[in-house]
């Protein structure tokens, strides 16, 4: 089977999160929490390891509770104790059964060969082992030597091992499929938190009204000069305020005067965009496209990165 399938990750994940939020419900049930029991968790899904591994694993945040419709239709959160031992042997063991049933109905890719080439990238790396070139299917090197790339390791490994030796080319290929899927979004919300949850709106706190130069609003209408450290938590923040965060640049400032700029109106005309930029005496044609260079990969075979694999303790 491959490991770069983000169908195969989602269902996976879904298991997971399912089977927490039924042992929530189960032991909320039990404390004799009544009505419509709903819970929510925030999932940020982590694709590699320390040593550039391909490792898919979640890293989750799930509530403490429960949230229950009280006699008056309102939602209240019911906060529960820490799981026991034993339930925590429970809920990984009926994890672990749910899993293992899903990987078995999965229907991997019969023929090898009709296998992508970022999935054999994606297999190999899980495995540690090196997918293309002269020393396809061999181990990863873990001894410096010149002419190669090392990667020192977070954390020395149970042998000893601090870091991991590269080729440029093998450096490239085990970068590869550290890259998410298109589509693929690596923050999931789950439950009562997902955006499209029934009740989401009665439980999760919209934008609240603030004060901002005398005057209450509830989110800026236009970007304001602010203090960062007295910025207001809007649900977004001004654009002109995110430019001058990433890029250093106040874009209302006039660069004439000093003083405030405010916008007067949106031009969305090619002609008229292309008459004002004429008049400034700045360039009013997009540049034109290059074609790209050709594939690296020919820079590569024209040097002999032969090295012996070094024998390396098994895993």
């Amino acid at each position: 089977m491959t490991f770069n399938s983000p169908d195969l990750a989602s269902r996976v994940l879904n298991v997971f999160i399912h089977s927490i939020t039924s042992d929530l419900r189960r032991r909320a049930r039990k404390r004799r929490i009544k009505g419509k029991l709903q819970t929510g968790s925030l999932t940020v899904v982590q694709r590699f390891g320390s040593s550039l591994r391909l490792n898919v694993h979640f890293h989750t945040l799930a509530m403490a509770g429960v949230h229950a419709t009280g006699p008056d239709g309102k939602w209240l959160f019911h906060p529960l104790p820490a799981p026991s031992d034993t339930d925590v042997a429970q809920l990984a063991g009926a994890i672990n059964r749910k899993i293992n049933r899903l990987l078995e109905r999965h229907d991997p890719v019969r023929d090898e060969a009709q296998l992508s080439l970022l999935d054999g990238l994606a297999n190999a790396s899980v495995q540690g082992l090196v997918a293309t070139g002269i020393r396809n299917g061999c181990r990863v090197l873990r001894h410096l030597s010149d002419g190669r790339i090392a990667f020192r390791l977070k954390n020395a490994w149970r042998d000893n091992t601090t870091h991991v030796v590269f080729t440029p080319h093998e450096l490239i290929e085990k970068l590869i499929p550290l890259i998410p899927r298109p589509r693929s979004h690596l923050v999931r919300y789950h439950g009562i938190l997902g955006p499209a949850a029934k009740d989401r709106s009665k439980i999760v706190p919209g934008a609240l009204a603030v004060k901002v130069s005398g005057e209450i609003v509830r989110e800026p209408n236009e970007p304001r000069e602010m203090d960062p450290g007295t910025i207001p938590r809007f649900n977004r923040m001004p654009w002109a305020t995110l430019l001058k965060r990433v890029f250093l640049v106040d874009v209302l400032a006039c660069p004439k005067c000093d003083g405030r700029m405010r916008i007067l109106a949106v031009v969305t005309k090619t002609e008229s965009i292309q008459s004002i930029l004429d008049s400034l005496g700045m360039a009013s044609q997009a540049p034109r496209f290059h074609p790209a260079r050709s594939p690296p990969q020919g820079e590569f075979l024209e040097h002999n990165y032969a090295y012996a694999d070094p024998p390396a303790p098994e895993w």
